[in-house]
């Protein structure tokens, strides 16, 4: 049960989809489907508010308030014995919305003018070695207001679970995700068919693990690398590093018959490569982020 709290906790620091809190989105929805036993399917659904959209280092929204709602459905389809290598095989399918209050990017008068991005993702998980998860993802996206061009990639995650190993109720939850854009309108970075490589990290600590109302403190770590010679982020190999702390706590105040709901508040500053920044508001390298998440796993 310790286990299942710190872990939710943990995965409740990470916001979904939208700003560079996607990549970190990727290892809440692997948490979640740790947590999914005993029933083959599970959910998680959630509503994140912030002050910036930024996709893989590149602003994109910065006026506003930015909503970004998602919802995700899991399919276990194999479960193996404990003594297994491959201890489960899991199918996942999303979809997560970006809007903002002033509607910086419409082009005229439209119905959908705070709605400026739709994505759909699908994908496979393989969870080995009782600790190791790889993720497979492909992801769609397009612009109902047309504010920029559809588009989209294949991403690919190995994260390693490390709860309880070194110390109680902490863990590091190391990862690794390296996403490739695929043919399509509009380039996910500066250039089309490019790579990119994050390493990151998210440190995190559970306070009061045994309370209603535990706490958890994690300090996320990003570092996102694209491809040179006019690669991801056009011919620098440095796209961004984020850090920043991030409080979550259980709403346990309301019946688990409607879910297993959480809240986290969180802050990043940001340190921008040359291309990022030229895209970023007033040009500087330096942002700062805030955003508030609600969400429930089911």
């Amino acid at each position: 049960m310790k286990k299942t709290i710190a872990l939710l906790l943990a995965a409740a620091t990470l916001a979904h989809a939208g700003t560079d809190i996607e990549q970190e989105s990727d290892l809440k929805k692997i948490v979640v489907q740790e947590l999914a036993a005993p029933s083959a399917l599970t959910g998680d659904a959630g509503v994140s508010m912030m002050n910036l959209y930024m996709a893989h280092g590149i602003s994109v929204e910065t006026k506003g308030v930015v909503i970004q709602p998602y919802a995700d459905l899991f399919l276990k389809i194999y479960r193996a014995p404990d003594n297994a290598f491959i201890n489960s095989v899991s199918l996942q399918a999303g979809i997560w919305a970006d809007g903002d209050s002033d509607a910086p990017l419409a082009r005229g008068a439209t119905t959908f003018k705070y709605l400026t991005e739709i994505d759909e993702s699908a994908g496979v998980s393989v969870q080995f070695a009782k600790r190791y998860t790889l993720t497979a993802l492909f992801n769609r996206w397009d612009s109902p207001i047309d504010a920029y061009k559809g588009g989209q990639w294949m991403k690919d995650i190995l994260a390693y679970d490390d709860t309880g190993l070194t110390c109680k109720n902490f863990s590091i939850q190391p990862r690794v995700t390296a996403l490739y854009e695929l043919p399509g309108g509009g380039p996910t970075g500066f250039q089309p068919h490019s790579w990119y490589v994050e390493p990151a990290i998210n440190p995190n600590y559970t306070f009061a693990a045994d309370s209603r109302y535990p706490v958890n403190l994690a300090v996320p770590l990003i570092v996102c690398l694209g491809t040179g010679d006019h690669g991801f982020y056009n011919d620098d190999i440095f796209g961004f590093l984020s850090v920043g702390p991030t409080v979550s706590v259980p709403l346990s105040f309301i019946p688990k018959d409607y879910g297993a709901w959480n809240s986290s508040l969180g802050y990043k500053y940001y340190d921008l490569g040359t291309s990022c920044a030229n895209v970023a508001p007033h040009g500087d390298s330096s942002q700062h982020y805030v955003n508030f998440t609600i969400w429930t796993t089911f």
